[in-house]
């Protein structure tokens, strides 16, 4: 028997049970596989979240972790600050209504472009990118059908810029070996591009409104942004609890993934509950973050905070609060899609000041067209109107003589692979401070292995 869960008899707690069970992991074919299949293709109908466990899963989900392990918190801070500021002082209305879907969405394809394959998107891929994406979201929404001359055009893109050598560098060679390019190209298109660009914005925009409309969440959080440096390291940024708590709050009420589903391979019973072979699990994560909380539907940061009187029982928060899904199936790119949305999130509350009508109810899903009125401020201003100081280039014989002035400082005792990362470390510090731009010199060392046998020739030579 098919049955929607959480429901009176199976609560969230036992719903996260069952997700973790052996038994509840294929996909049913009569709903969420065909579901992606038609909304991702064509060209995109491949993505390991449609996919029945296997080897080909495997292949793919290796192909994802490869990736995003390979993705610094550095580089994606680097390549995020850098795209805002360029948005700043590209922004041709200083003061203007917009929407923040079509705001902050090319922005998220310029990063994610990025990250990808090291490289600047440019304006003619950017233009074919947001057409195939805004695609995907109005057919996801009812309000447009699928467009196969828009998305074959991103797709082909993609298939190019996966022959090349950097975005080959995330992989070992077997992986490579074993998944042709057009594979390969709808794998990351699907995950990443229509996926990810559309779930991450998703989760920055719902965030942003309460922050916008509850004067209280909105006064912490702009003194805290008021204090960062100029490009905030993470060591500030995590620190800031209160930022996690209404991120925390906008993925209970938001989940990324809303609805999901599982199919029972065997029959078994658990707590006197009988689950059928080959019955469909309906899982229902939306539901499940709205039971057991004091007034579900209110953004209330302070949910999270285990000192505050109005704490939600830890218990509760462990079984009734999974936006990226549960093991096994849990969506490998959490880490990735929270950092991404942190910087996003103070990056638009550090650059500018907007305002959302009030009338607008948070407890429902954003609608494309909310209105917003953006100015940028006077942070932003300053950016316009000067280069700071910043735009000094670093060529590869300063940091060559940079590094070799720093040999001096390994320690014989400690490992040199950890001393040579402190010193690397030691230089990125000092060259920020010193007014350099860290875009400009971190392609330069961007291959560690480089540096450490530069290192180890040094070092035996002396």
């Amino acid at each position: 028997m098919d049955r929607e869960i959480p429901n009176d008899k199976i609560s969230g707690e036992k719903m996260k049970s069952l997700l973790e069970n052996p038994l509840v992991q294929l996909r049913g074919d009569n709903y969420y596989r065909e579901a992606i299949r038609y909304f991702q293709s064509p060209y995109g109908e491949i993505h390991q979240e449609s996919l029945e466990s296997g080897e080909f899963h495997k292949k793919l989900s290796r192909i994802t972790f490869s990736i995003l392990r390979s993705l610094s918190r550095e580089e994606i801070a680097e390549v995020v600050w850098e795209t805002l500021e360029n948005w700043v002082k590209n922004r041709q209305q200083p003061i203007q209504i917009t929407n923040l879907f079509t705001e902050i969405r090319p922005l998220m394809i310029v990063v994610m472009f990025k990250l990808l394959f090291k490289e600047n998107i440019s304006s003619k891929q950017l233009s074919i990118y947001s057409k195939a994406i805004e695609n995907l979201h109005d057919t996801l929404k009812g309000t447009a059908l699928r467009s196969h001359s828009i998305r074959r055009k991103m797709y082909e893109d993609i298939k190019e810029q996966v022959k090349s050598q950097h975005f080959c560098s995330f992989f070992q060679k077997k992986d490579l070996e074993e998944l042709d390019n057009e594979i390969l190209a709808k794998h990351i298109g699907g995950v990443f591009f229509h996926t990810g660009v559309v779930q991450i914005l998703e989760f920055i925009c719902h965030t942003l409104v309460p922050i916008c409309q509850i004067q209280e969440i909105k006064n912490n959080l702009q003194e805290y942004v008021s204090k960062l440096n100029w490009y905030p390291q993470w060591e500030e940024i995590d620190t800031y609890n209160y930022l996690d708590y209404v991120c925390n709050e906008s993925l209970r009420l938001f989940p990324l993934i809303g609805k999901t589903n599982r199919q029972v391979s065997e029959t078994f019973t658990s707590e006197d509950i009988s689950f059928e072979k080959n019955s469909v699990l309906y899982i229902n994560f939306y539901k499940n973050h709205r039971l057991h909380w004091d007034n579900p539907e209110e953004f209330k940061p302070n949910r999270w905070d285990e000192n505050s009187a109005e704490a939600t029982a830890k218990q509760i928060r462990k079984d009734n609060f999974l936006p990226f899904g549960t093991a096994p199936r849990t969506c490998p790119a959490e880490s990735f899609s929270r950092n991404i949305g942190k910087l996003f999130i103070i990056g638009i509350l550090k650059y500018t000041d907007f305002k959302i009508p009030t009338k607008y109810i948070h407890t429902r899903r954003i609608p494309e067209g909310v209105p917003v009125v953006m100015s940028l401020n006077s942070c932003a201003e300053k950016i316009r109107s000067t280069t700071i100081n910043k735009s000094r280039d670093v060529s590869a014989s300063d940091l060559l003589i940079s590094l070799e002035n720093s040999l001096d400082a390994i320690d014989e005792s400690a490992s040199v692979e950890l001393s040579i990362r402190k010193i690397v470390n030691q230089i990125f510090r000092d060259l920020q401070k010193g007014s350099f731009r860290l875009a400009v010199f971190y392609p330069l060392i961007r291959d560690v292995d480089i540096w450490f046998n530069f290192y180890l020739r040094k070092i035996q030579k002396k």
